[in-house]
């Protein structure tokens, strides 16, 4: 019901008691979908991003990876939460620094300081072709330039090999 009133938008703002008191006493799901909707009904909500946040670093995986989408797409910018994404970037869970490279990614450029981070994880996740792809992603939405620098795992997966340029060539 949070999502479906969050996508309504402002002209769901009769319904902001209701999801600030469940945003208060429900379980760690529902404190994440009531904030996203606060967030959706009323931009900018500081409490909201406070609560999404406070997920981000405190709870399961689960709402962890959730609150890293759900940053992602709410179209902040400021600072705080682009260093608490970066953060999640270390997170011990895979989906987690997952969601937290697709959320750096939807940011954009202005995530500039997760740039050294992306290409290491790039670079060091031979195994994990999510996290590099992911990875990979978010350096172009952020550095489109440095991004050219790299091969997409698809094309390595694909064996081809995409050096400095462009011009493409088989193994």
């Amino acid at each position: 019901a949070a999502y479906a009133l969050g996508e309504i938008g402002p002209e769901a703002s009769e319904s902001l008691s209701l999801l600030e008191h469940i945003a208060r006493n429900g379980d760690g799901l529902m404190k994440l979908h009531a904030w996203e909707a606060t967030w959706k009904i009323r931009k900018g909500d500081e409490q909201a991003l406070k609560g999404m946040l406070s997920l981000l670093k405190h709870g399961n995986a689960q709402e962890r990876w959730l609150a890293t989408y759900m940053l992602g797409a709410s179209g902040c910018r400021r600072l705080n939460v682009i260093h608490e994404l970066c953060s999640a970037l270390d997170d011990h869970a895979t989906e987690v620094r997952t969601g937290a490279g697709f959320a750096l990614g939807c940011i954009g450029p202005d995530a500039v300081m997760a740039t050294p981070r992306l290409i290491s994880i790039f670079e060091t996740s031979e195994f994990e072709d999510a996290l590099r792809m992911t990875a990979y992603e978010a350096l172009t939405e952020i550095e489109p330039l440095t991004a050219a620098k790299f091969q997409s795992p698809a094309q390595r997966s694909e064996g081809r090999i995409v050096p400095v340029g462009g011009i493409k060539t088989s193994k």
